[in-house]
């Protein structure tokens, strides 16, 4: 952690001002952003076409250079139109560089972050069906019968879930 509280060696809520507001519109999951006019392109002197003429990458991923894509290292340069003339043809383009490592960095923090929610969320359901169990002792045998299945289940679906 740097001196100022942050996980990384820049300014993260400016970089992530930028990533959000160049992918405004497009889904949670990044499916189809061509569909919301968001093109992408990686550059950097690891970057090059294979003899099929499918672009590859190679070399180790850094983030030393930042976001610039003169920089040498892999950097993934979004490109999206805002507005189009009444041709169709963009008027006003908007680009954005962000250093391939520093993305993967920030999706490990993210994963992390969600393995550490989920785990907190598994351990709160947890305890509420404890206590939802608690409060049967005293209702109907025909219902508590049922709770026992469902929680039989629930058991057996976690059980085939690990398997996986």
């Amino acid at each position: 952690m740097n001196g100022d509280g942050s996980t990384l060696f820049f300014d993260e809520q400016a970089w992530a001002a930028r990533l959000l507001s160049i992918t405004k519109g497009c889904r949670p999951d990044m499916h189809e952003p061509d569909e919301q006019a968001l093109d992408a392109q990686i550059v950097g002197t690891h970057a090059h076409k294979g003899a099929d003429g499918r672009a590859r990458l190679e070399g180790s991923l850094d983030n030393a250079m930042g976001d610039h894509p003169d920089g040498g290292e892999l950097v993934l340069t979004l490109c999206r139109e805002r507005d189009w003339d009444d041709e169709g043809s963009p008027t006003d383009i908007r680009v954005e560089h962000f250093n391939l490592a520093t993305l993967v960095a920030l999706a490990r923090l993210g994963a992390c972050a969600l393995q550490e929610t989920n785990a907190e969320l598994m351990l709160a359901r947890s305890k509420l069906v404890e206590r939802v169990g608690e409060c049967f002792s005293d209702v109907p045998h025909s219902v508590r019968g049922l709770y026992e299945k469902v929680r039989e289940a629930e058991a057996r679906v976690a059980k085939s879930s690990d398997v996986r």
